[in-house]
C-alpha cells in the first residue's frame, strides 16, 4: 500500500512540542508561537567574524539583525556542540561545551544579548543520535566502564561475520486510511521496517563486539538510562545559557519506544532546567524522519503540557510538482497538520464543498450562523471536492536540512512561490537559510584541494557560504571560505537583494509583515483555478489571496470563481517581472494571466459567507516600518 501523495514516509519532518509557557509570560504567548517565522541560521555558513574562512558565532552577532529584518522571529542556529578535529574521527566529542571554532561562551551570551535587544529569540540544534569515536562517552563504553556499558549502540557476535539486519514493527495510520479492509476503529495498522537502516557495523578489538555507526559516527543508545540522563544534563546546560529553546531528533528504529521515553524525560526535566537558571521555559522542537502519524503518536501522546505541532515538507520535495500535486499535497499537510489536544472544525460557505482528503472522515454537520460547521472525529465516510476552509495551526518548512534549497531543486522561478505559500499558510514557517534570497547550493566541484583542515561540518551543496555582497567572497569572509559561495552570488546577495523592491527578498518581508495584519484571517482554502493553485485566508479585518502558477505554462486565472471574494481587490505582493506589480488594482471578474512560477499577493475587503461584502479601503500600509528595519543594512 503507498502512502498519500506529498507524504514522504521517510522524508524528514518537524514536530513542534511547544510548552505552557511560550517565550514571554503575556496571554498572547501561545499565539505568537503558533504563527512564529523561524530563520536556519547555519552557523558554519552564515558570517566568518575572525577570518579563519569558517562562519562563527562572533559573525553571527554582527548580522543577526538581518534575521529580524526579514520579518522572523526566531533564529534556528546549527549545532554549537564540541566536535572532533579529526575529520577521519568525525562527530560531536562534547554535547554540552561549544566547539572553540565557533567561539566561547562568551561570544554566546553575546549574540543572545543582542538577539534579545531587537526582540528575536535564538533556539540550538542538539545532536542526540550519534557521538564521535573519539569521544570520552565511546571510550568508556568501549572500555565497559561501570555505568557506560550500554550506551552505544552494541551488537555481539564473531569478527568474521557481521550482524544480521533485524526489523522491528511501528504502529501507523498513513497506510491504513488506504486500505478498505481495516476493521480495527483507530484505523491502525503494523508496518515492518528495518531497524538499523543506514547503520554500518565495525568491529572494535578491545571490546570484541560490533558497534554500529552513520557516517563513522558510532550510534548513541537511546535505551539506556546513562544517555538519558547525559542528554537532559547538556540540554539543561544550553538552557542555563539562555537560549529560547532546542531542536533534537529522538528517533531509535531499533526500539521506538526509548525515544519517546527520552523525550518525556528532556520535557519533564526542561521545568527544572528553567527554574534553576530562572530563565523564561524553552521550546522543544523535534524532528523526525518517522511518517507523520507515527510521530505524532509516538512523541505526541501522553506528553502532559506539551501541545503537537507539524512542520510540513510539502513544499520541500521532488521533483517539481504539477499544479494537481502541489495542491494535493497541501490538502494532505492541512488535514495532517491538525493539532491533537483539541477537536478540528472545517467551515464552510453555503456555496463551497468541503474537500476531504485521502478516506477523510465527517461525522455530522451543525448548522451555525449561515455556514456549517463540520467537526471530523474518527469513522464515518469521505465526501468533497472543490475546497478546504480549516481552523487549526500548521508548519511549513521552505526545504530540508543538507537537502536541494528552492532555486536548485525547482528553478528560481518557483523562489517566490514556494515561499509566499509557506508565508501565507496558516500556523508557523521554517526558512531555510538562503532561500529568502533564492540563493543556489553551491558547487562542490569548485572546492579547493584537500588540505589538513578539518572543519565542524561535512561540506554540503545547501551550505553554501551567505552571500552578504558583491564584493570577494561575498562579504563572508575576508579570507578563503571554507566552502566555495554559490556561482551567482555576485548578483543574488542580501546587499543587492534589499535595494530592489522587486527583489525576492522584498517580496519575502512583505508576506511576514502581511502575517501580522489583522487581514490574516483564521480560516484558510486551498482551491485550484486550472494550472494556478490559490491559497485564500479570510475571516479577518480583511482578505488575503495568493495566487501562483506552478505549472510550466502560462495560466489563465479568474478571480471571480471563488465564492465571496470582494469585487475589487489590489496586489499587494507580486513576483520580480510580473505584468501586475504592487499597488495595482483587479476586478475579481477580469482574467489575467500568470507566467510559470508567478505568483500574486492580493489584499482586499473582508469576505463574506453569502457572497461579496462592501468594497472598503484597504486597512494595513505595507510599507510602514520596513524603514526603519533598513537601517541595518544601510551601510552594507
Amino acid at each position: 500500500m503507498e502512502p498519500p501523495e506529498g507524504l514522504d514516509m521517510r522524508a524528514p519532518l518537524v514536530i513542534f512540542l511547544d510548552l505552557l509557557t511560550l517565550w514571554t509570560a503575556a496571554g498572547g504567548a501561545a499565539e505568537r508561537s503558533a504563527d512564529a517565522v523561524y530563520y536556519r541560521v547555519h552557523v558554519d555558513s552564515f558570517k566568518d567574524g575572525d577570518g579563519d574562512g569558517l562562519g562563527d558565532l562572533a559573525g553571527a552577532t554582527q548580522k543577526i539583525s538581518y534575521v529580524k529584518a526579514l520579518g522572523a522571529d526566531a533564529a534556528l542556529l546549527s549545532p554549537l556542540a564540541a566536535r572532533s578535529a579529526d575529520c577521519r574521527r568525525p562527530g560531536t566529542i562534547d554535547l554540552a561545551n561549544i566547539d572553540d571554532r565557533y567561539g566561547t561562551p562568551g561570544q554566546l551570551a553575546e549574540l543572545l544579548s543582542k538577539a534579545k535587544k531587537i526582540d528575536l529569540k535564538v533556539l540550538v540544534t542538539l545532536p542526540v543520535q550519534t557521538i564521535s569515536v573519539t569521544s570520552e562517552w565511546f571510550r568508556s563504553s568501549a572500555n565497559k566502564t561501570l555505568g557506560f556499558e550500554d550506551w552505544i549502540y552494541w551488537r555481539e557476535g564473531v569478527r568474521d561475520h557481521e550482524p544480521p539486519v533485524s526489523y522491528c514493527s511501528i504502529k501507523d495510520k498513513q497506510f491504513a486510511h488506504n486500505s478498505t479492509s481495516s476493521s480495527s476503529p483507530s484505523h491502525y495498522v503494523y508496518i515492518k521496517i528495518q531497524a538499523e537502516e543506514g547503520v554500518a557495523w565495525k568491529w572494535h578489538e578491545e571490546r570484541s563486539a560490533w558497534w554500529g555507526g552513520r557516517q563513522d559516527e558510532a550510534v548513541l543508545n537511546l535505551c539506556s538510562s546513562g544517555v538519558s540522563a547525559a542528554l537532559s544534563a547538556a540540554q539543561c546546560t544550553w538552557i542555563g545559557r539562555g537560549v529560547s529553546g532546542l531542536l533534537i531528533s529522538p528517533d531509535y528504529p531499533t526500539e521506538p519506544s526509548c525515544g519517546r521515553r527520552l523525550l518525556r524525560q528532556m520535557v519533564s526535566g526542561t521545568n527544572d532546567c528553567a527554574r534553576a537558571s530562572n530563565v523564561d521555559l524553552p521550546v522543544i522542537l523535534v524532528e523526525s524522519s518517522l511518517g507523520i502519524d507515527t510521530a505524532t503518536d509516538l512523541y505526541g501522546e501522553d506528553n502532559g503540557a506539551v501541545g503537537i505541532r507539524l512542520v510540513s515538507n510539502a513544499l520541500a520535495l521532488t521533483p517539481k510538482p504539477t499544479t494537481p500535486k502541489l495542491a494535493l499535497r497541501l490538502h494532505t499537510a492541512l488535514m495532517y497538520a491538525s493539532d491533537k489536544s483539541r477537536p478540528v472544525w472545517l467551515f464552510k460557505t453555503a456555496n463551497e464543498v468541503v474537500i476531504s482528503y485521502w478516506r477523510a472522515r465527517v461525522a455530522r454537520v451543525i448548522r451555525c450562523k449561515g455556514r456549517d460547521r463540520v467537526r471530523r472525529p474518527k469513522g464515518a465516510d469521505t465526501w468533497g471536492h472543490t475546497s478546504l476552509t480549516v481552523l487549526f495551526i500548521l508548519r511549513v518548512l521552505t526545504s530540508e536540512l543538507n537537502h536541494d534549497r528552492i532555486t536548485s531543486r525547482y528553478g528560481a522561478e518557483m523562489v517566490d512561490t514556494v515561499n509566499l505559500l509557506a508565508l501565507v499558510l496558516p500556523g508557523s514557517v521554517l526558512v531555510q537559510q538562503g532561500d529568502e534570497l533564492g540563493a543556489p547550493d553551491a558547487l562542490l566541484e569548485w572546492l579547493p584541494s584537500p588540505s589538513d583542515k578539518c572543519w565542524p561540518d561535512r561540506p554540503q551543496p545547501s551550505a553554501a557560504p551567505f552571500p552578504w555582497d558583491d564584493t570577494v567572497h561575498g562579504g563572508f569572509t575576508s579570507n578563503e571560505p571554507w566552502l566555495p559561495l554559490a556561482p551567482n552570488f555576485r548578483y543574488v546577495n542580501a546587499k543587492t537583494q534589499f535595494g530592489s523592491e522587486s527583489s525576492h527578498v522584498s517580496v519575502f518581508r512583505v508576506a511576514a509583515a502581511m502575517r501580522r495584519s489583522p487581514a490574516m484571517g483564521p480560516y484558510v482554502e486551498i482551491i485550484r483555478l486550472g494550472d494556478a493553485v490559490a491559497v485564500l485566508r479570510w475571516g479577518g479585518v480583511g482578505t488575503l489571496l495568493l495566487v501562483c502558477n506552478p505549472s510550466g505554462a502560462d495560466a489563465a486565472v479568474q478571480l471571480s470563481r471563488i465564492p465571496g471574494l470582494p469585487r475589487d481587490i489590489t496586489v499587494a505582493a507580486s513576483s520580480a517581472g510580473s505584468r501586475l506589480p504592487s499597488g495595482t488594482h483587479l476586478q475579481a471578474d477580469k482574467v489575467f494571466e500568470l507566467t510559470p512560477g508567478e505568483a500574486l499577493l492580493f489584499a482586499g475587503p473582508p469576505r463574506h459567507c453569502g457572497g461579496p461584502g462592501p468594497v472598503d479601503k484597504i486597512a494595513n500600509k505595507l510599507s510602514e516600518g520596513w524603514q526603519t528595519l533598513n537601517k541595518y543594512f544601510s551601510n552594507m
